[in-house]
């Protein structure tokens, strides 16, 4: 530690400390207007906070103390001036879950695994290079895997407009901030095993208040996560960045690769390729459009001044995303923004955005269906996917090929493949929503008509898995798993209720295995129903039936579903209405014999 560099940097801030005031802390003459912006825009970027651990460090007066504290089951807040500890302390301490320590970051330690999200707001540009390597492997420490760290740093120039007699600070690239985390390791021993660990980028992007309030590109901040580290490296890196930003896409070759698809673009193309695929959209003013690979944004720029929507550019690779800044500071385009971050951990609330767009990116994606899933969490209702990719042809492939393909780390699917997962991804919507609808089913059922909250949950996930998959098969099992539910517990049920729900499960079979079957079948199941009724069940008891027979009616007859719910509810009304018919007459006889 350069103890000199210490004494020089506590020094400065007894000087902006005095007051202990949000102007002094920020250096800024606009800190209320700021902070005011700003706040709400860096608390959005991080993880969730409730239930989790949370070290805050640089904390100052609290300006985001308080608000940690709302969600976080413990924040231990820390900053070396004492003056900012005591008015933390001060304005926090009611909220009985937070640790007000000063210290000095080059002194502190944690034991290993004590904290689940690191917080940082305006630290590292303090040290001296050896202090930020020094806390960037004990930070690795701090965190359990899996954990979080943030932080945001003013890079290359000064920001605030306050007056200083000197200035120690370190105006870092953020380059250098992202290879430096990115490439400090850590080995960690549990047991007899020992892991190696890092951090991965998830997110790495310029604060946007800063650049509508003040014009000013240098204001960055990181989410990375700890992870494990793979000893097996590709191409001698330790991260698919590293590969990327130096190998494939090192800014050399990007800019070559501009040269060939056109100004602004690294794809197949280039912008008349852009222009139709874009076209197909039919964007409308203010629609919020995802640009997952956005390269060096050729495409965000087109889309937002064709149409006047808002874009937002990720790229995995540094180097494209610097020129997409460098070509965005050109354009003037205050609805384009860029981020380097990785789709895979990158979260945003959901019906986020109208359109999902990504070109020749997905190839690089090894879960490809768990990423179509995230796409359709973050749009809105009818929001819109396009994606245009490199594919492959049936195996086997030329020695050649699959040399190339292991080089450059793809992931490739043939056209079929890629069908194949969208549909999985559309089974497996409709099934959450056939479910939901089914629990709203079943509470209906059980507190408007009188059955059993059992039997209604176990007949409505039958309905919603036959509706969600439309297999004979899936349909006997979810039957059979609805008679199980049934008879299982103790419901109380008649005999005639039970011969009803086993001719479901035997229809159900007979549609699977043997169709010819099904329409004598479904007719003793008429027999049963009108069996049912003429031993005085409920109406709610003859509906669940009803149910289970329209859905065999439709396999069976090869009728509408719609039209078999229809029929059989009729049915079901009418059967029950002459019931109660008859028994008002046969109750009327009676009074009047007496």
């Amino acid at each position: 530690m350069d103890i000199k560099e210490r004494s020089t940097m506590t020094e400065f801030w007894k000087e902006h400390s005095r007051q202990a005031t949000v102007e002094e802390m920020m250096l800024d003459s606009h800190a209320q207007e700021l902070t005011l912006h700003e706040l709400p825009e860096i608390l959005s970027l991080l993880p969730s906070l409730s239930g989790q651990r949370v070290l805050e460090l640089g904390a100052g007066i609290g300006r985001y103390t308080s608000h940690l504290l709302t969600q976080a089951s413990h924040v231990t807040a820390v900053d070396f001036m004492e003056s900012f500890v005591e008015k933390n302390r001060q304005d926090n301490s009611h909220h009985g879950n937070a640790s007000f320590l000063q210290a000095d970051v080059t002194k502190l330690d944690f034991p290993k695994n004590s904290f689940d999200i690191i917080f940082s707001n305006w630290l590292l540009m303090y040290l001296s290079d050896e202090e930020l390597t020094s806390l960037t492997e004990r930070m690795l420490g701090w965190l359990c895997p899996g954990g979080y760290l943030f932080f945001r740093e003013s890079c290359n120039y000064q920001s605030g407009d306050c007056k200083r007699t000197f200035n120690p600070t370190h105006y870092r690239s953020s380059a250098h901030y992202s290879h430096l985390m990115t490439t400090t390791l850590r080995e960690e021993s549990e047991g007899a095993e020992k892991q190696v660990f890092g951090f991965d980028i998830v997110l790495n992007k310029t604060v946007q208040t800063y650049i509508k309030m003040k014009n000013n590109q240098n204001q960055v901040c990181w989410l990375l996560e700890k992870v494990g580290r793979d000893t097996a490296c590709q191409e001698g890196f330790r991260t698919f960045q590293q590969f990327l930003d130096n190998q494939q896409y090192t800014r050399k070759g990007i800019l070559r690769y501009e040269k060939i698809f056109g100004a602004g673009y690294v794809s197949t193309g280039g912008h008349s390729t852009t222009k139709e695929f874009v076209n197909l959209l039919n964007l409308k003013p203010r629609m919020k459009v995802l640009d997952v690979g956005c390269g060096i944004g050729g495409g965000n720029f087109y889309m937002a001044k064709a149409f006047g929507v808002e874009v937002l550019g990720l790229d995995l690779s540094a180097n494209m995303v610097d020129i997409a800044i460098e070509r965005a500071m050109e354009e003037k385009l205050p609805s384009v923004h860029f981020e380097v971050a990785d789709a895979t951990k990158r979260e945003f609330p959901e019906a986020s955005f109208d359109v999902v767009y990504s070109r020749d990116t997905i190839l690089h994606i090894d879960d490809k269906l768990a990423l179509f899933k995230r796409f359709h969490s973050w749009l809105k209702p009818g929001g819109q996917v396009l994606i245009t990719d490199y594919c492959c042809g049936e195996k086997p492939w030329t020695p050649q090929f699959q040399e190339y393909v292991k080089q450059r780390g793809y992931i490739l699917y043939t056209p079929p493949e890629y069908g194949k997962t969208m549909y999985c991804l559309s089974v497996s919507v409709s099934l959450c929503m056939c479910l939901s609808l089914s629990l709203c089913l079943s509470f209906c059922l059980s507190l408007y008509v009188s059955v059993s909250l059992s039997l209604s949950l176990s007949l409505s996930l039958s309905l919603s898995l036959s509706l969600s998959l439309s297999l004979s098969l899936s349909l006997c099992l979810s039957l059979s798993l609805s008679l199980s539910l049934c008879l299982s517990l103790s419901l109380s049920l008649s005999v005639s209720l039970s011969l009803s729900l086993s001719l479901c499960l035997s229809l159900s079979l007979s549609v699977s295995l043997a169709p010819s079957l099904s329409l004598s079948l479904s007719l003793s199941l008429s027999l049963c129903l009108s069996l049912s009724l003429s031993l005085s069940l409920s109406l709610s008891v003859s509906l669940a039936i009803s149910l289970c027979l329209c859905l065999c009616l439709s396999l069976s007859l090869s009728l509408s579903l719609s039209l078999c719910v229809s029929v059989c509810l009729c049915l079901c009304l009418s059967l029950s209405l002459t019931h109660a018919h008859t028994h008002s007459c046969n109750s009327g006889d009676h009074q009047g014999l007496k």
